[in-house]
Formats: structure tokens, C-alpha cells, sequence
């Protein structure tokens, strides 16, 4: 039987709950996935008898101009094209400032990916909580492009970067519950974004095939090509190595993403039986005897729930939680920024980090060029193909600091609360760092740090010699110290 690319889409709407008296909002950037979407929303929303469709576009402004904004332009005229048969598409276009994805980049500490996705998503709430004030309602429903091949792809990453229960992927619906601020109704009052994504068991081709027998036009993302990413490295490179090699690769991924869905269901359901308790500022506890008396699986369990509890939002090192979750800590243990401790009844887990005074230190090098700081110059000069360039500080009393081997884009700062390197496959706190460097007070707010943005290295060099110390530089697998 031939596929229904629009019905697929409408039964997918309607397995979600979507009505047409709910807004309907949707991302889209321009691209194949999106601009299908996009076009089988409009048929489905109109014959349902819906009135409008809202459509939000990003422009990161991370590629050119004339690439990124263009492709916000042609989602604009596409929606006003949709629009002409009498079916409304309105269309936002949110301009994010220069440098601000690798500044977000820089203080989230997840990479430039990430730091895309959260002011994206951002943006998409703040449609949405205008799209609710306007209509006066409580639910919004958010369509996202995400498709098969996405699903393939980041099963895949998810299993490469050794990610827990993240390994069930991509969900094709969730619920984020967001605050009112303003608008027709009561300030306290909540709304319900659903995130559905009615493309997640299409794959790309038959989103391609449906477009090109409509004669539909779509933009293409330069950086898809740019292999620095991981999500890339395996879409051009793994995945046509794996479709050689063990044809059908797909179908067992996701046979055993169904069996992983199930398992982290009952973990989950022996999960609510137990709770942990607040006990102060950012401080949760829970009975030794309970915790210690389930399964490791469970307390493992326990313990990504209490980090969800603290609004933990970045990745914990999984040796450290199981170490915790294998017998009770006997001294105070402090890891990412948490401490665990334990009585002779509770184990307790609090946040623990300490802000450290940052001086003004900081700039996104994005090309060869001068750049001006209090305490002196730096010149970024030597770039070649792969972006590697030459460094070179002039202090403001005249005297030169070289470094060699930095990768556009990096950043160029003074550290940062819970800094980290990593050199050996080991990790240590940037703090570590600078005590070997002999680094101490407040000099050590002063010490330059060179963190590359997009390579995956991150943190390449503790510029100590720019104050009379030595230097941290990372080659290669291992780290120097000359």
C-alpha cells in the first residue's frame, strides 16, 4: 500500500488529543522535515475546521546572515503562500544576538548544540505563553519536525555518550508546565505546552519523496556537512557505514528502544514508593534503610530523581552516583557541584557549588583579528583550513605570551564556577589546575582560560604564564606543563 504522508500526520494529531479549539503552534526552520510538516499541519488543521496555525523561526546566528536569516525569510514567505487559499498562517521570526548561542554555550557548559536548543525551546514557550494570554486558554499544543532518522541517530549518540535512560530517545510528546505572566487572564494561573512531534515514524526519504510530488522547495543547513559535531560525524559517516553493513540496523534499534521504554516504566512505577524529603535550602534526604534495602537499579533511580528535585541540568559523572549508590558514603562527598552525606538514619544530597568572583575576562573568538582587554591585547593571527590559529598576549607593559593551536571558535575568559579539564580520559576541577600552577587569591580570577567551542575538547589551556606562572595546555590525549 502506498503511503499517506498527510494521513500519517492527521493520525497523528489525533493520537495526541489535539483538537481544533487548542492553538496549534509549530517550529520550523526552513528544512526539509520542517517544511513537510508545516505543510501537512496546514491540510490537517484546515480540514479539521482549526482557524490558524502559529509558526515560530529561529535565526541562532551562528552561520551568515544571508544563510540563516535567509532561511527565517523563507519560512515567512512560505507561511504567507500557505496563507493565500484562505487559511491563516501567522509566522514570528526570533533574531537571536551575535555570539549569544556561544555565550550561553560558555556559562551552561554543554557545548554550542545545547546551548542552541535551550534559547530555541525558550523561544518557542515564550510564543506559546503569547499564543495562550491572546486566546485566553491553558493549553497549547507545540508541533517539532523531529523525524525517524533523528530518532536513529540520537538512539545512537545517546548509547556512544554512555547516557542512562536517555536512552529511550526521542518521546514523541511531552508536557512542559509553564507560569503566566501577563495577559487576559490571572497572573497565577498556569499553561500546558504539549510538545508533539508528528513526524517521529516517518523517516527522511518518504519526507523528501512527499515534498518533491508536490513540487515544494526546501533550504539545507550548511553546517549538516561540518562533521565537528557529533549528531553529524554520525548522520554522514556511521549511519551509511551501518546501512552497508547490517541493512535493517533501524528496525533492532527500535525494537530495543520499546524494550528500554518498558524497563524504565517499572523502574519507574517501584520509583514512586519512595520519596525523598526536603530538609532545607536545596537539600533533599531519604531513610538509609530504604534506599540501601532496593535494588541498585532503583537507587540509581533514586538518585537521577533527587537531581531532577535540585533542577540539576547538567550531566553527572555516572562512576560518581554509582559509587553512591552502591554503599553509604562514610565522609562528606562532593562531586559536580553536590554533596552527599549520610547519618545514622538519612543519606542527604544538597547542592554545594560556591560562585567564584569572575573578573572581566571573556570574548568569543570567532575569526583572526585584536582584541582589547584591561589588562592587555590579544592577537588571533595564523588561521588555517581547520580554524587552528596562533595566539599571541601583549601585556599592557609590553611583554608578549605566545600560544599555538587554538580552534575557531573558542572562548577566551577567566574561569567560571565548577570549571573542569580533562586530559588522560581523567577529569579534575580547573581549582586543582591552578594549584599545581602555583596559582592562588586572587590572581587566580585573573589567569586567562582558552576553551574551544565546537572541537569537543573544551578547556585547552590555563594561560598562567600571562602572570608569571606556568602554563596547563592540552595536547592530544594527555595535558603539558612546561
Amino acid at each position: 500500500m502506498e503511503f499517506d504522508f498527510l494521513q500519517a500526520v492527521k493520525d497523528s494529531l489525533n493520537s495526541f488529543g489535539w483538537t481544533p479549539d487548542i492553538p496549534l503552534c509549530a517550529g520550523i526552520s526552513g528544512g526539509a522535515d520542517s517544511v513537510s510538516l508545516l505543510v501537512s499541519l496546514a491540510c490537517a488543521a484546515k480540514s479539521c475546521g482549526a482557524k490558524k496555525i502559529h509558526v515560530v523561526t529561529v535565526d541562532h546566528a551562528i552561520r551568515k546572515a544571508s544563510e540563516s536569516y535567509g532561511d527565517a525569510l523563507f519560512v515567512k514567505k512560505l507561511c504567507s503562500d500557505l496563507s493565500s487559499d484562505g487559511f491563516e498562517i501567522d509566522c514570528s521570526i526570533i533574531r537571536l544576538k551575535e555570539g549569544q548561542v556561544e555565550q550561553t554555550a560558555v556559562e551552561r557548559k554543554k557545548g554550542t548544540e545545547e546551548a542552541a536548543r535551550f534559547l530555541r525551546y525558550s523561544a518557542f514557550e515564550e510564543c506559546a505563553l503569547t499564543v495562550a494570554n491572546q486566546a485566553g486558554c491553558k493549553n497549547v499544543f507545540f508541533a517539532l519536525a523531529h523525524n525517524a532518522d533523528d530518532q536513529a541517530e540520537t538512539l545512537v549518540m545517546r548509547f556512544l555518550q554512555g547516557a542512562g535512560s536517555s536512552r529511550t530517545g526521542i518521546l514523541d510528546s511531552r508536557k512542559v508546565i509553564l507560569n503566566k505572566t501577563q495577559g487576559a487572564v490571572p497572573q497565577n494561573d498556569s499553561l500546558c505546552v504539549t510538545y508533539i512531534r508528528p513526524l517521529l515514524n516517518i523517516c527522511r526519504t518518504q519526507i523528501e519523496e512527499f515534498l518533491n510530488s508536490k513540487n515544494i522547495v526546501w533550504r539545507t543547513d550548511s553546517t549538516n556537512q561540518n562533521c565537528l559535531y557529533l549528531r553529524n560525524k554520525i548522520r554522514n559517516q556511521l549511519v551509511p557505514l551501518l546501512n552497508e553493513i547490517s541493512p535493517g540496523w533501524q528496525k533492532a534499534l527500535f525494537n530495543g528502544r520499546q524494550k528500554a521504554l518498558m524497563d524504565c516504566d517499572a523502574l519507574d512505577s517501584i520509583t514512586e514508593n519512595y520519596q525523598w524529603e526536603s530538609c532545607g535550602t536545596e537539600t533533599f534526604r531519604i531513610k538509609k534503610e530504604l534506599f540501601y534495602g532496593v535494588h541498585q537499579a532503583v537507587r540509581l533511580r533514586l538518585l537521577y530523581k533527587v537531581l531532577g528535585l535540585l533542577n540539576f541540568d547538567r550531566r553527572f559523572e555516572f562512576d560518581a552516583l554509582n559509587e553512591i549508590a552502591k554503599s553509604v558514603p562514610e565522609t562528606s562527598v562532593t562531586k559536580n557541584g553536590l554533596e552527599f552525606t549520610a547519618d545514622s538514619e538519612f543519606l542527604f544530597v544538597k547542592k554545594s557549588q560556591k560562585k567564584a568572583t569572575i573578573s572581566g575576562i571573556f570574548a568569543i573568538i570567532k575569526k583572526e583579528d585584536e582584541y582589547f582587554f584591561d589588562a592587555g591585547t590579544l592577537n588571533v593571527t595564523g588561521s588555517n583550513q581547520e580554524g587552528i590559529c596562533n595566539l599571541c598576549f601583549v601585556t599592557n607593559d609590553g611583554f608578549e605570551h605566545f600560544f599555538n593551536g587554538a580552534r575557531l571558535p573558542f572562548v577566551f575568559r577567566s574561569r567560571q564556577p565548577l570549571d573542569q579539564v580533562t586530559a588522560d580520559g581523567k577529569c579534575e576541577p580547573l581549582s586543582q589546575v591552578l594549584d599545581s600552577l602555583g596559582v592562588k587569591g586572587n590572581l587566580r580570577d585573573a589567569v586567562p582560560v582558552v576553551e574551544e567551542l565546537d572541537s569537543g575538547r573544551g578547556i585547552i589551556a590555563v594561560w598562567g604564564s600571562v602572570l608569571g606562572f606556568s602554563d596547563w595546555v592540552k595536547v592530544g590525549k594527555g595535558d603539558s606543563k612546561p
